[in-house]
């Protein structure tokens, strides 16, 4: 639907006219003109602001205008049906064009036929009137925010009449007295008057939305999916990557080693911050394969790393030992967490290697280096990356620009 853009926060308003009222009314929204006057609304309930003249209603008529030449140019789906409406007639979705003046009597209902997205859009080529005590009635999942009269001059309804929609009028609008209206009331050119009338604006937003398909129910949409009507199983976002599975969208855990972008943020598995899968050492066996670059490895129990080792993440915990030998690497994507009690060492010349420098370590990695015998402008690497060393302690008597880190 074309949205009315700014002018969208009325529920009256108009290009070029005043706008007056006639003992007490109850209004919802926001009034407004930005060529006129305001008043008679002393003793109304106004549930808004008044505006007259100024940024916002500059704005607004930008916005109105542009809008109402849009509705105009809509490409009619019915153009066969008499100048009268109502009447106990019931009418289907649809773009209504009236190359005439239109009225409608009794009672109109329009039937959205299940489909809360139905619009409705009736367009007049002249003035439109509503006999006294006129009535459109909405069933079926039609919303007034999606019915919409266009008419190409003057807008009236008559006294105690029950009236639904948005109404955009190049012509005056007049509320017969007593008026029960859930609308919007806009004119491109033309004065505003109401007389008593009760107006809400409730169901009516005229903002322009696009929904988008959600199959797998996770609040994520398909952007290959949109539809231009709100219903069940359509959300307003477009950003899962992947509609067929709830557990991968914008607001899921990145898990290494499962190949897929969880996340829907472009990248995959290099943002992790889980395992796909785990397996335990219980002192004796794993319980879930061996440790390989998709598992968080947990070792509840005393371990020799005697072959380079592959994990997602290390965990150490049960007062467990675990001792990798020397010339033997740890290749870790993620953390390492060695719980109070428990211990983690390195040989010499073994490493342990991580590749997420976002990674934050928990507890005591024991490093051990041998080193041999250290004279002038010789160097030992110990290890990198390093916070809080304190091999200055081991040389004391070294110059302290002499050690880096």
């Amino acid at each position: 639907m074309p949205s009315l853009g700014s002018s969208s926060g009325f529920s009256i308003f108009t290009i070029t006219g005043a706008v007056s009222n006639v003992t007490s009314s109850t209004i919802t929204g926001d009034i407004g003109t930005n060529a006129g006057l305001i008043s008679g609304f002393e003793t109304s309930t106004v549930g808004g602001t008044f505006h007259a003249a100024n940024a916002i209603t500059q704005s607004a008529a930008v916005d109105l205008a542009s809008a109402y030449t849009t509705y105009q140019n809509l490409t009619p789906t019915h153009t066969s049906h008499t100048a009268t409406f109502g009447s106990g007639e019931t009418i289907t979705p649809g773009i209504y064009y009236i190359a005439s003046a239109g009225s409608t009597a009794g009672i109109l209902t329009l039937d959205a036929q299940n489909n809360p997205g139905a619009k409705f859009i009736l367009k007049f080529e002249g003035a439109f009137t509503s006999g006294a005590g006129a009535t459109v009635v909405l069933t079926n999942g039609a919303s007034p925010n999606n019915v919409y009269w266009i008419v190409n001059g003057a807008f009236s309804l008559a006294a105690n009449t029950t009236f639904k929609g948005t109404v955009i009028a190049n012509g005056a609008i007049s509320i017969g007295v007593t008026g029960l209206l859930n609308c919007k009331l806009f004119s491109v050119n033309g004065a505003i008057s109401t007389y008593g009338t009760s107006l809400s604006n409730n169901g009516i937003d005229n903002s322009s939305k696009i929904y988008y398909a959600d199959v797998d129910q996770d609040g994520y949409g398909n952007s290959n999916s949109p539809s231009c009507y709100s219903q069940a199983g359509y959300v307003l976002n477009n950003s899962d990557c992947n509609d067929a599975n709830a557990a991968i969208n914008p607001n899921a855990t990145e898990i290494y080693g499962n190949g897929i972008d969880d996340n829907c943020n472009g990248t995959t598995d290099t943002d992790a911050v889980g395992c796909a899968f785990s397996t335990t050492w219980n002192g004796s066996s794993w319980n879930n394969g061996i440790p390989n670059n998709t598992k968080l490895v947990i070792f509840a129990g005393n371990y020799t790393v005697v072959d380079d080792l592959n994990a997602c993440s290390i965990q150490v915990t049960n007062n467990a030992q675990v001792i990798v030998i020397s010339n033997k690497n740890v290749f870790l994507y993620g953390s390492i967490t060695v719980d109070t009690g428990s211990s983690f060492a390195l040989n010499n010349n073994s490493n342990l290697i991580q590749g997420n420098s976002l990674a934050i370590n928990v507890g005591t990695v024991e490093v051990k280096r041998n080193t041999s015998t250290i004279v002038r402008l010789d160097h030992t690497l110990w290890s990198s990356p390093v916070i809080g060393q304190n091999v200055y302690n081991f040389s004391p008597e070294t110059l302290t620009y002499r050690f880096y880190n």
